[in-house]
């Protein structure tokens, strides 16, 4: 059983609490000495006192030795407390590799430097044998509401998987840039579109080498399986095709991110038979415990549970309750190893550059509109588009707070939600995602996604915000809201 650190305090105090108990029994037994005597005998000794003739006491002494026992008891309590009062360790690094207790100029080259960490990981993995699975194993789902904590974990045990056994990571995040700027990814190439994801298939599913073993964290799995008859759903079945028949012999390790344990919010609608059951029987299992905020935000609570591989994935009894430790946190590792990336050669978490979203089809026809007869009309269809286009993400409207006004209550809402909480996670632009929105404040207010589609196009109709493919912004600013809106 792997013990949290609660459990690992409530059972030493118990501990200490027999050991003293043990000693205070135990050690009155053995000084006071008492003698034991049968009725028989108590009544003889009376007897003889009375007629005051002396008497040898003989009495046994098995309170004595039954104290001695106590004693030993609680020595053998207190050996067993020891170990359980050990702090978790909150650093991952060695002192000779921290600069707070090491001069950068005294640290060791990269092969010795690389050598030292790994001896200082296999002994704090030692007393986590959950985790040396989940870094070990060729499949690991990780299950959480949105906010739970799936990333971040991920993330670390992406970059132990690098420094220990070398992997590549790729990273196949659809909010990738918005988690590369929280500092949420350690280590890897991450992929963000739905082109660039699709194309990392005969990468992530080729044969390798075991000194050139893959990590691929698939962010949002059950987003890639929404559509059943989608190129994003046939590649996720491919993934766990590959996950449940080659990835050992490949050497290809996964990592998937799924909001919950239903069959859809695991991609099982658009699985061929058999690919789900098989899938979650041979993949470990970490399913993170939530807490939840005022705004019934799901936030990480380092609680969760962990099955191994080759167990049932609906067996309670196959799960054991753990708790996270502190140093499975991706903030805290960048800061810690900041002075180290480059020291041992490991490549920061950083977004590929996103190809062309072309279709074929699409892509010939530009390039025979691309021809050189062609150029002349091409730039000034190119310089009028420019021109009309200086106005686009400015509110045309005479008074927008007049148009808010006439909005649903819904669509006032969502605005407010965008100003007071929901630009921080929109990009540098101002653009934010329909699917955060649809997780975060959709969800929150009990919004189905159709509901939600009306409510943009109400914003869209009413010109005060935009709507392109999967992305959602306004196009007025938060003065221009009513005062009587107030805050989500």
């Amino acid at each position: 059983m792997y013990l949290g650190k609660g459990q690992k305090r409530t059972l030493t105090a118990g501990l200490l609490g027999v050991a003293a108990l043990l000693f205070v029994h135990g050690g009155s037994k053995v000084f006071s000495n008492p003698q034991t005597f049968s009725a028989a005998e108590v009544q003889r000794i009376h007897d003889l006192g009375m007629r005051r003739q002396s008497i040898a006491l003989t009495g046994k002494k098995e309170a004595a030795v039954a104290g001695v026992l106590e004693m030993a008891l609680a020595m053998g309590c207190l050996m067993l407390a020891v170990p359980l009062s050990e702090a978790t360790p909150r650093r991952i690094l060695p002192k000779s590799l921290d600069p707070a207790d090491t001069p950068k100029s005294h640290i060791p080259a990269p092969p010795d430097a690389l050598i030292l960490l790994r001896s200082r990981l296999a002994e704090l993995l030692s007393d986590y044998p959950w985790l040396k699975q989940c870094i070990a194993c060729e499949s690991l789902i990780l299950i959480a509401p949105a906010g739970g904590g799936k990333s971040s974990i991920a993330s670390v045990i992406a970059f132990l998987r690098a420094i220990l056994r070398g992997h590549r990571v790729i990273i196949l995040d659809p909010h990738g840039s918005i988690n590369i700027e929280r500092g949420v990814w350690l280590v890897g190439d991450v992929v963000q579109s739905e082109v660039d994801i699709l194309g990392t298939q005969a990468t992530i599913t080729a044969r390798h080498s075991k000194q050139e073993a893959h990590s691929a964290i698939l962010d949002e799995f059950g987003a890639l399986c929404a559509d059943k008859n989608s190129a994003t759903a046939r590649f996720a079945a491919e993934i766990v095709g590959n996950a449940i028949r080659n990835n050992r012999k490949f050497h290809n390790h996964y990592i998937f991110l799924c909001h919950g344990r239903a069959k859809g919010q695991m991609g099982g609608e658009a699985m061929p038979s058999g690919y789900l059951d098989s899938w979650t029987y041979k993949s470990a299992v970490l399913e993170l415990e939530t807490d939840y905020d005022e705004w019934g935000e799901a936030v990480f609570s380092g609680r969760a549970r962990f099955k191994p591989g080759g167990n049932s994935f609906d067996d309670d009894a196959a799960y054991t309750p753990l708790q996270i430790p502190d140093f499975l946190n991706p903030i805290a590792i960048r800061n810690e190893f900041t002075h180290l990336f480059a020291h041992l050669g490991l490549k920061q978490a950083e977004q590929r550059a996103q190809q062309p979203q072309y279709d074929p089809k699409i892509e010939q026809l530009i390039d025979e509109a691309l021809a050189e007869e062609n150029l002349p009309q091409i730039k000034t269809l190119l310089d009028r588009i420019y021109e009309s286009s200086k106005e686009v993400n400015q509110c045309t409207s005479i008074d927008p707070i007049e148009i808010v006004a006439q909005l649903s209550d819904a669509a006032k809402q969502l605005l407010v939600y965008y100003f007071d909480k929901g630009q921080k996670y929109a990009n540098s632009e101002g653009w934010l995602e329909v699917k955060v929105l649809r997780e975060n404040w959709a969800k929150n207010k009990g919004i189905l996604a159709d509901q939600l589609k009306v409510i943009l196009m109400e914003t869209v109709t009413a010109e005060i915000a935009i709507l392109e493919r999967t992305c959602w912004k306004p196009r007025i600013t938060k003065s221009d809201l009513p005062p009587s809106l107030g805050q989500v």
